[in-house]
């Protein structure tokens, strides 16, 4: 799985378009495009963002599995291979620590910090699962 800049290389090494456009950082809302196993047990799809280079253009054969107004936000590229520009590794006071502002404040509520905490673990459990059951090296 391509995380951010990881997602940027293969997009780009599989023939899709890498540019840079406007800054995300911050909590986002994502919208799933297409039902697929990593997104299982993720209902709220909201994720921390650090970017300002995204995918505009998916490589072909590639399938869009999320996207927000700015752009594509996590692909399958193939049956082995993900993708996501968001971060899932970044819990609230990392993504605090990683901030440009001064004095950050990236706050959910308790409720929506446990249920971003879940969502956020669930979709690497789901990745992994995705490679046991497919039987591939990770």
């Amino acid at each position: 799985m391509g995380i951010c800049f990881g997602h940027q290389i293969i997009t780009k090494a599989l023939g899709g378009t890498v540019v840079r456009g406007k800054k995300e950082v911050g909590i986002y809302k994502i919208t799933k495009t297409k039902d697929n196993p990593l997104f299982k047990n993720i209902k709220g799809l909201q994720f921390y963002e650090y970017h300002q280079w995204y995918t505009k253009q998916s490589p072909k054969g590639s399938s869009i599995l999320a996207k927000n107004k700015l752009c594509i936000q996590a692909l399958q590229f193939n049956k082995n291979t993900y993708g996501v520009q968001f971060h899932p590794e970044v819990d609230i006071p990392l993504a605090n620590r990683f901030s440009d502002e001064p004095n950050p404040k990236i706050e959910l509520s308790p409720t929506k910090n446990k249920q971003y905490d879940t969502e956020r673990i669930n979709l690497f459990i789901n990745f992994l699962n995705l490679k046991i059951n497919n039987k591939t090296k990770l």
